[in-house]
């Protein structure tokens, strides 16, 4: 068997061109090397951008929202009471009465609709909120 000898230079462009040739047959098989492949990207990751913000937003939503906990704070897993729809919440304070609240991604109330918009109920008082009616 006789020796070959290359230079770095001639090593170095040796592996670019393997190198590339692999990444364009990697290409290939998922159907990513044709004209429509920046566009075809560029497309998926708008759609996984948006199946991100859905992911994130969707636990603050009109659908899931019952009402309001009851004594504080709850851990994860732990039993909790709700003011659902149609009760008064009573450990409230600083609301106006007669004004609508809505609930906020940081889960607090506020007077104006977060996004997603989820209406949390209408204050009777400083520290009375009619839960969702």
């Amino acid at each position: 068997m006789s020796q070959v000898t290359i230079s770095h230079d001639e090593l170095e462009a040796m592996l670019d061109r393997a190198a590339r040739r692999g990444a364009k047959e990697a290409l290939r098989s998922i159907g990513l090397l044709d004209d429509d492949a920046h566009r075809d990207i560029t497309e998926m990751r708008s759609l996984i951008e948006a199946w991100r913000d859905t992911r994130k937003s969707i636990w603050t939503t009109a659908v899931n929202y019952i009402g309001i906990s009851t004594g504080g704070t709850y851990a994860r897993g732990s039993n909790a009471t709700i003011k659902i729809i149609g009760n008064t919440s009573d450990e409230q304070s600083s609301l106006t009465a007669g004004q609508a609240y809505y609930v906020q991604t940081d889960g607090t109330l506020g007077l104006t609709a977060a996004d997603p918009s989820v209406f949390a109920g209408t204050a009777v008082s400083a520290t009375k909120l009619l839960v969702k009616t």
